[in-house]
């Protein structure tokens, strides 16, 4: 009950702050949100001298750290195939800028998330020739018996540690499309986040304890 008022409160802050936060950065943003995703755009030269200033700044100020998120992302298949599936955005600098986005215990949440399914993240064409990445949440199945069987149970776990972690760091931290300066599928995240699960956060945890 505990953690479900605490999501309660969490997504009260995102849409609290969105709107307000979108519309003073609308020019600057090179992710724009939409109900199917968030449509990557490519940074201008300002934008981009703007986040490699950013990206320095955190290797700067916690190198061993950086190099630790850095190895996580690269041992996940899931994060390295989604930061390097649109051709404009070089994989590698994708991968740094996740690895300076993200506290260590957050990232961590996030690989455990989408190594097991439990998240999915995608980038699909979008109208107009755009790219649209996506996060999508696994839906709730049952494995394991037959029908009207007590021995079902989730294949999911239900009230996942990870997903708690992960969603209070995307509420208070990234929560407009490009929040930290950077560009690409890594600035998605956030507003894929924000736009696509937050109606349906509360419900999945729904039972937690």
């Amino acid at each position: 009950m505990r953690l479900l008022t605490a999501l309660v409160a969490v997504v009260a802050v995102v849409f609290g702050s969105v709107a307000p936060a979108a519309a003073n950065a609308a020019e600057n943003r090179t992710v724009v949100g939409s109900g199917e995703g968030a449509v990557l755009l490519e940074p201008t030269k300002a934008q981009r001298a703007e986040a490699m200033k950013r990206l320095e700044q955190a290797r700067l100020a916690d190198p061993a750290g950086f190099a630790n998120r850095l190895d996580l992302i690269q041992e996940s298949k899931e994060l390295r195939e989604y930061l390097s599936s649109d051709s404009r955005f070089d994989s590698g600098l994708q991968q740094q800028f996740l690895a300076a986005s993200m506290p260590t215990d957050i990232l961590e949440s996030l690989v455990s998330l989408t190594d097991s399914g439990y998240l999915t993240l995608e980038l699909a064409d979008g109208p107009n020739k755009t790219k649209v990445a996506k996060l999508i949440k696994a839906e709730r199945s049952m494995i394991g018996g037959g029908k009207g069987s007590m021995g079902k149970k989730p294949m999911f776990p239900q009230c996942p540690s990870a997903w708690a972690a992960l969603w209070a760091w995307w509420g208070t931290n990234a929560a407009f499309c490009g929040a930290m300066g950077f560009f690409g599928p890594m600035a998605a995240l956030g507003c894929s986040a924000a736009m696509a699960i937050a109606g349906s956060v509360i419900d999945f945890n729904r039972g937690c304890r």
